[in-house]
């Protein structure tokens, strides 16, 4: 069975669904002992062929090399040394040694991230809901990449025989007579044998580089929601029902007067500004944790999130909220740490704002909510007045006017 299908099935085992996962282990080390075993057939057969050429060849070329006198120079004794060391190196390319144990290590990572991505799920993480999907796929180019190399090995590679053959061969003789026109012999034999299994290592290589970019990203995507799920949990918010963090930073908020620290929230139905810094004390000691969520603001209240660099060189990335009527503020600016760019933090709060983010979460929406919101009144019973925007989640809003809580 191919990695894919084997994500799809843990993929859908952790998601509840009754489906026998195999031991993806074992199937992992199976094919990386293939991929060895062919690597050591084909050096059996380069020292095979090698030593076939050996017999024929070192009476003549031992003629030619009678007036050839060893290498004493210590400049051309490097030199060899270099050769040798360049032709060991280029018998592990051509075997792909390396490339098997990157590829190896690569499918393990991406092995490892269904159950990264269920913990981050069952944290309360609904958003980027393409990550299940998206291991499939470097799953995929994976697979892609283990054919690849086992097509290198089986032809490719065998293709070579007769150039490694002759390295090798090369090799042998100047190794027990190091000797200049040994040792450009085997240079030439190098050069040549090099060229060609750079064509092939390229190939191979820039297709698994560009599934390792991906795993990296996942992964460090992953390493950041974790992270911003911390500073939830550590924090003094609580979420209303259905309400999912979306995303977090490290944030001071310029009111113009103390200008906090803490961390700007942002959710499915807010974006919520908690101080959380030590005030008070000297050098560094003393003081009191000061931890407040100061201001919130609900996401109909927003009417533009506007980008903009201060400071020296551009260095303070800010975030300015432009907020509509009835908001608590007309304007929040905040400046964004932790090396996040303002355009970007600009351009995912509007979509969380305009409501774009519910398109990204893993979460299947309840039918019957969605039946109860669209038939939710627009108008309080007791008074006539217009309701407010309903919070995505929420099940009861309350009436600016008088006060009454209708529930969804």
């Amino acid at each position: 069975m191919s990695l894919k299908d084997r994500m799809r099935k843990k993929n859908q085992s952790l998601k509840g669904e009754d489906v026998e996962v195999e031991d993806s282990k074992s199937l992992m080390k199976e094919r990386r002992e293939r991929a060895e075993e062919k690597s050591s057939s084909l050096a059996n057969r380069i020292r095979s062929k090698a030593d076939d050429k050996e017999d024929d060849d070192d009476d003549e070329d031992d003629e030619i090399d009678d007036e050839d006198d060893e290498i004493d120079d210590e400049e051309l004794a490097v030199a060899v040394e270099e050769a040798k060391t360049r032709y060991e190196d280029l018998v592990k390319r051509v075997q792909m040694t390396d490339v098997v144990r990157e590829v190896s290590s690569l499918g393990n990572d991406i092995e490892g991230l269904p159950e990264a991505i269920d913990r981050v799920r069952k944290r309360g993480y609904k958003f980027r809901a393409y990550l299940e999907s998206k291991i499939e796929v470097m799953a995929e180019k994976w697979d892609d990449t283990n054919d690849r190399i086992e097509t290198w090995l089986d032809e490719e590679s065998a293709d070579l025989d007769d150039e490694l053959a002759d390295a090798e061969n090369a090799y042998r003789r100047l190794k027990r007579r190091p000797t200049e026109s040994r040792l450009e012999k085997l240079t030439s034999v190098l050069d040549e044998l090099e060229t060609q299994v750079e064509a092939s290592e390229e190939k191979i290589q820039a297709l698994y580089e560009a599934v390792q970019r991906e795993v990296s990203t996942t992964k460090s995507q992953l390493t950041k929601v974790n992270k911003q799920l911390d500073w939830l949990e550590g924090s003094e918010i609580s979420l209303n029902a259905g309400e999912g963090l979306f995303m977090a930073a490290e944030a001071e908020w310029d009111d113009n007067r103390d200008k906090p620290d803490g961390y700007i929230f942002v959710t499915d139905q807010r974006i919520i500004f908690e101080q959380s810094e030590k005030k008070g004390g000297m050098m560094g000691f003393g003081g009191k944790q000061v931890k407040e969520v100061l201001w919130e603001v609900e996401h109909d209240s927003v009417e533009k999130v506007v980008p903009e660099n201060r400071g020296m060189m551009g260095g303070n990335d800010m975030m300015i909220l432009k907020l509509g009527a009835g908001a608590p503020y007309s304007e929040l600016v905040a400046e964004i740490k932790g090396g996040i760019e303002a355009e970007y933090w600009a351009q995912q709060v509007n979509r969380a704002a305009k409501g774009y983010i519910t398109q990204e979460s893993a979460v299947e929406p309840d039918p019957e909510l969605i039946e109860r919101l669209q038939n939710a009144p627009t108008a309080c019973p007791n008074c006539g007045g217009v309701l407010p925007k309903l919070i995505s989640g929420a099940t009861d809003v309350t009436c600016e006017y008088c006060g009454t809580v209708i529930r969804i």
